[in-house]
């Protein structure tokens, strides 16, 4: 099979959009107009890749670059999400090809999946686990709020 990977960057609007038609339907709107913010075009060098066969777009490994911190230091990962291969071209392999290129991009790679892409995460040897951890700074609304400011009022305390 003659394939190409390519950048999003470089791949045809009408055959991108035509592509989020048909894989998913519920937000090709959002999509189709706001790709570039979603995956954070220009925010690093990482982009989604697309799989193209016969001038067709066939599958898409999307991504979403982030900065993760640990013990103070910051380093580039890549979320990795939409991850699509239309069900005619499924079974020959090309999940795993998109994969392997997708996952030569950057060293720290990070997604929530659905059963269908662990199996092929679960090939290059992804650890799986169900721990989720949220770091959650609640907001003081109070201190948006002028009045409150002016009066120099304390709710907060004696509400909280």
């Amino acid at each position: 099979m003659n394939y190409k990977i390519k950048k999003i960057s470089e791949v045809n609007t009408e055959l991108l959009n035509n592509f989020y038609k048909v894989t998913f339907p519920f937000r090709f709107k959002n999509l189709t107009n706001h790709w570039k913010w979603y995956y954070r075009i220009g925010h690093t060098n990482f982009e989604p890749l697309i799989l193209e066969y016969d001038s067709k777009i066939i599958g898409m490994a999307g991504l979403i670059p982030v900065e993760l911190k640990f013990k103070e230091k910051i380093t580039d990962a890549i979320w990795f999400t939409d991850f699509f291969v239309l069900k005619e071209f499924r079974k020959k392999g090309l999940g795993s090809v998109l994969t392997k290129e997708w996952m030569n991009l950057c060293p720290i790679q990070i997604t929530f999946c659905n059963d269908e892409s662990l199996k092929i995460f679960k090939k290059f040897k992804w650890k799986n686990n169900d721990y989720t951890y949220k770091n959650i700074k609640p907001l003081n609304f109070f201190k948006l709020i002028p009045i409150v400011k002016k009066f120099n009022i304390n709710l907060q305390s004696k509400l909280f």
